[in-house]
């Protein structure tokens, strides 16, 4: 056995051909923030603009008039261009009017302050890997690495205070502020197999916070999934606003359902780093033998190699897609895919052979 074999250790050696994923779960870290609640979320926000009463007697001119006022604001609300609805609310919201208008205008105020809290979210927020305890944090330090298959993920979304002074409510507050956090993990094996699996949680800030001055809210998230015997692990979790109310500037306001904060990483298993100084090299050494113990390394070493080893590397797996047993055969076929790109059914050996002489 090479070096490059030796230091994937016992865990390559011993995958099998065939094996399934443990339950992937979403959990979250203890932290002075966020917790997970389970109680039903509401579906929707109630609309903040209450409907046109008009009394009697009052000027059918100028109700007329503020009913087309009042058609562009809806428009600029859908089209979400708080610009403009701020800029009609200026123009238009005047001490003068009668209380009904002065009503339907405070709430697309409301509507507006709302609008403002999304896009400050959408624009500033940032979900991102959090390093390891044995990562430096001095200086511009790089990106953290990617822990292992089955090693705990855990990220953190940062959201920075910005012009408007946000309140946002705890679970115990008339109008707690919600986040739903995704995750979606897609894992495939050493004979080509895949699975994949969703979760969704919502969770609740445990008490008030105000997001203003220097005081930015850090909400961390963790993911912890067994590997299950993956070679090949994609994690992507998002992070959405759900619908509810913020206070911003002292006008309750509502928000609805919106996306802040996305990751996307994929994982490998431990010890393939070694693989990573000369995965062709690796992937001759793991097919002259080619037994059940080499299979991981064949897979992961294909995936690894780059450039012009790529085309050597499907030479060779295209060899024992043709005269290697099935088993082995489905392996090759597994790697050919993963590096080839090609959709083709691992285990049509007819099809791989096919794609190859066509492309000679």
């Amino acid at each position: 056995m090479t070096k490059p074999e030796a230091a994937i250790g016992s865990l390559l050696a011993a995958l099998c051909l065939l094996v399934t994923l443990c339950g992937c779960v979403t959990t979250y870290e203890d932290a002075p923030l966020p917790q997970p609640v389970r109680d039903p979320v509401p579906l929707a926000v109630p609309f903040a603009i209450p409907l046109p009463k008009v009394p009697g007697g009052a000027d059918q001119v100028l109700v007329a008039f503020y009913a087309g006022i009042m058609q562009r604001m809806r428009q600029a609300a859908r089209d979400r261009d708080v610009a403009h609805l701020e800029f009609l609310l200026e123009g238009y919201d005047r001490r003068d009017l009668p209380p009904f208008l002065q009503e339907q205008l405070r709430g697309y105020r409301a509507v507006a302050k709302g609008l403002r809290f999304e896009n400050h979210a959408i624009e500033h927020a940032s979900l991102s890997l959090v390093p390891g305890p044995g990562a430096a944090v001095a200086g511009a330090a790089p990106a953290p690495a990617v822990p292992p298959c089955g090693e705990a993920l855990r990220f953190e979304l940062v959201l920075p205070p910005g012009a408007a002074t946000f309140v946002l409510g705890g679970r115990e507050d008339a109008d707690p502020i919600g986040f739903s956090v995704t995750v979606t993990i897609d894992d495939i094996y050493v004979d080509g197999s895949s699975r994949s699996s969703r979760t969704e949680d919502f969770i609740r800030l445990p008490a008030t916070f105000t997001l203003a001055g220097d005081q930015e809210l850090r909400l961390p998230l963790a993911i912890d999934a067994e590997a299950g015997g993956s070679l090949q692990r994609t994690v992507h979790m998002r992070v959405d606003l759900w619908p509810g109310y913020v206070t911003v500037d002292g006008v309750r306001a509502p928000i609805q359902r919106t996306a802040i904060g996305a990751c996307t990483l994929t994982q490998w298993p431990k010890g393939y780093e070694a693989l990573q100084q000369a995965p062709l090299q690796a992937l001759e050494n793991a097919l002259r033998t080619f037994d059940e113990s080499r299979f991981a390394v064949v897979f992961l070493a294909s995936a690894l190699t780059r450039g012009q080893d790529r085309e050597k590397a499907m030479e060779l797996l295209i060899e024992k897609v043709r005269f290697a047993r099935a088993d082995r055969a489905q392996v090759a076929m597994a790697a050919l895919r993963a590096i080839s790109g090609q959709t083709w059914a691992v285990g049509d050996r007819e099809a791989w052979l096919a794609w190859w002489q066509a492309r000679r």
